[in-house]
């Protein structure tokens, strides 16, 4: 089973929907944690319960969702997959995207708070809410235990190594449709502030490049 951690604003909706065209198999969904929207801390502990536990649909051969890499992380024969991005930019479209898409009937919490509170870029980038996100969605995984991870930024490029690596073939019509950053470009002061608030995440971003340069990911799984 490959199992994909979709962590928000990475390229993951464009990843899921390749992995649907490939028919690779059926897909369970799995965006019912809401890990932004709770208790860290429950939100972990509940993900160490659910994995001793779990058996998955024998014939579906995807999973993917907003969940914590550690819930099925133990899913033998489990394939791990995941997407990063510069923390920086992640924060920026996930802030225009919020601030894009309000629904006040189906908003989760988060959400909803951010625009009742008339939080501004650096409310949203500086709080504790957000912090270290995608480090939190990989908590208790090296990267090392992912059998792939791609980098946003090199989305085209890496969706093809996926592919080498998967034995599937991505057709060269896939392409990322990201909207244009910002209008209000970010301040130097302010783009270094979020790096040191957000250094956990920075460095797992940089490990991701490093790893994929090396070609830790490079070779076919069934090679």
């Amino acid at each position: 089973m490959l199992v994909f951690v979709h962590v928000p604003k990475t390229a993951g909706t464009s990843f899921v929907q390749t992995l649907l065209d490939l028919g690779l198999g059926d897909a369970i969904r799995d965006y019912n944690d809401c890990p932004i929207h709770r208790n860290r801390v429950m939100v972990k502990v509940n993900a160490l319960l659910f994995a001793k536990k779990f058996k998955p649909v024998p014939e579906a051969e995807i999973l993917y969702g907003h969940f914590l890499a550690r819930k099925y992380h133990s899913l033998k024969g489990r394939r791990l997959v995941t997407w990063l991005r510069n923390p920086v930019q992640r924060l920026v479209s996930h802030y225009d995207y919020w601030q894009r898409e309000y629904d006040p009937a189906t908003a989760c919490p988060l959400h909803r708070r951010m625009i009742e509170e008339c939080w501004d870029f650096q409310r949203f980038a500086l709080g504790a809410e957000l912090r270290n996100l995608q480090s939190y969605f990989l908590w208790g995984v090296p990267l090392k235990d992912f059998d792939f991870v791609g980098v946003t930024e090199n989305y085209s490029q890496d969706l093809r190594k996926f592919g080498v690596r998967f034995n599937a073939h991505i057709k060269s019509s896939c392409q990322l449709n990201i909207r244009p950053d910002s209008p209000n470009p970010l301040s130097t002061a302010m783009r270094k502030r979020i790096e040191q608030w957000h250094a956990k995440d920075m460095r797992l971003y940089s490990q991701a490049i490093q790893l994929g340069r090396s070609g830790y990911w490079g070779e076919s799984l069934n090679a």
